[in-house]
């Protein structure tokens, strides 16, 4: 019996120590925000314990500046947003992540670049893609083609990022750690910032809104999971958030969280947006200089659409373009994601808008829409903008992307259109007797 304790007891050795084991790194790092002179890092850990960012402009770390010792909580499963002010607009930057005082990111050490000065001229370009399906794996060829080819300053995600169709935390969580698992996403995140908005499947059950049961559930998931440089206002919950790079300005917007039901008989109140988000909007592009303006929903723009897209909500959406014409607010792109196809429209013509995706999930393809220039419905697809501020007028250049292909088509969109001064040609649309094109079946 003697025998049998002493067993017992080296064999209990090993399991005391590893659940006291130190902390390690699970998931990240992956930026975030990165303006000119600030940077945001999100990492997952294993355990409890303190992170801290250490920065430096050597590819070794020397003489690294240490940011910000967070503590990693259960309650937020070990995850952690660390952010590095007072940085250098434009500039290299190496970086790791420290747990417990311990360096804990492999050499080579990863880098980005911050943006450039607020306001400056400047090219960029930027890969903005939605409907990434319900595994990881699922969009795994399409992010391994990224990562590859894309060369972009950033990466933005335009909804449906999971698909776990609930606002349950444990049911988010599975699908945000799979996807964030995926070894290229991984790699291309540690040195491209990535924002994100969502849409209906990341934010809750299909289709859904403002009415949604747990909302304030996910929004907390999501804050958890994005280092977007801010979450709405700070007496109007949301995602939405505005952040520049150089002379573009980028207005991330939240459809779900104020949004009516689809189905709501508008009496003048139904709304996208919310009266709080459509108005700091207004006011935001009204005060924005920048040449270019970027605008981003889950949901399609154009007039032709589905339901559960701004189709649905003619008077806010036609309320807000008659502003932007009103105001003479000029240099405005429309993004948007959720359709499984990507697509090209001048609303009006005069507005572009450019739906992209999917990045995962099935393909949904569709017929030839009215206002449409080009139609992509087949594949993994993201889109890259390439913006040229330093040039006058702007030179803007837009690239569709395949897994597997690489480019599939190259529009050069000339600034006269984009100003509304120009009409692209459009794709010849099928007619069908009795039917509005808007109510061409989709599924999703």
């Amino acid at each position: 019996m003697k025998a049998l304790a002493r067993l017992i007891c080296a064999v209990a050795i090993p399991f005391q120590a590893t659940a006291t084991a130190a902390p390690h790194l699970e998931l990240g790092p992956m930026l975030g925000h990165v303006g000119c002179d600030v940077a945001h890092v999100w990492i997952k850990a294993s355990s409890a314990g303190e992170a801290s960012l250490l920065i430096s402009d050597n590819s070794d770390l020397a003489s690294a500046t240490t940011h910000q010792a967070e503590k990693l909580e259960a309650g937020h499963d070990f995850m952690s947003t660390l952010c590095a002010p007072s940085l250098s607009a434009g500039k290299r930057y190496f970086y790791a992540v420290a747990l417990d005082g311990k360096i804990v990111t492999p050499r080579p050490y990863p880098s980005f670049t911050t943006a450039p000065p607020d306001g400056a001229p400047a090219h960029q370009r930027f890969a903005f893609t939605s409907c990434l399906g319900r595994t990881g794996s699922a969009s795994a060829a399409a992010w391994g083609q990224m990562e590859a080819n894309a060369n972009a300053d950033l990466i933005l995600l335009l909804g449906d990022d999971h698909y776990a169709d609930t606002t349950a935390r444990d049911g988010q969580l599975s699908a945000y750690l799979s996807h964030r698992s995926v070894p290229a996403y991984r790699a291309i995140s540690a040195r491209t910032p990535s924002y994100n908005i969502w849409d209906d499947h990341d934010y809750g059950p299909n289709d859904s809104d403002g009415t949604a049961a747990g909302k304030e559930i996910s929004l907390a998931t999501f804050k958890d999971f994005w280092p977007n440089p801010s979450y709405g206002e700070p007496d109007n919950p949301g995602i939405y958030y505005r952040f520049s790079r150089g002379d573009i300005d980028f207005f991330m917007l939240d459809v779900r969280y104020h949004r009516s039901p689809d189905k709501m008989i508008d009496d003048g109140t139904k709304t996208m947006l919310g009266a709080r988000q459509l108005a700091w909007l207004k006011a935001q592009l009204k005060a924005s200089s920048a040449k270019v303006k970027v605008i981003a929903s889950g949901s399609e723009w154009q007039r032709h659409s589905h339901a559960d897209s701004w189709t649905s909500y003619p008077r806010e959406r036609e309320d807000l373009l008659d502003f932007i014409s009103g105001e003479e607010i000029t240099g405005i792109l429309l993004l948007s994601g959720d359709r499984h196809f990507t697509g090209g429209y001048q609303i009006g013509g005069k507005f572009i808008e450019i739906t992209s995706g999917p990045l995962g999930s099935k393909n949904f393809p569709t017929k030839n829409l009215p206002e449409m220039f080009f139609n992509q419905g087949e594949g993994k697809l993201y889109s890259v903008f390439d913006i040229d501020t330093t040039k006058s007028p702007p030179a803007v250049h837009l690239e569709v992307h395949r897994a597997g292909d690489g480019i599939v088509q190259k529009i050069t969109l000339p600034w006269a259109a984009i100003l509304g001064d120009e009409k692209l040609p459009t794709l010849p649309v099928e007619t069908v007797p009795n039917k509005a094109p808007f109510q061409i079946p989709f599924g999703k």
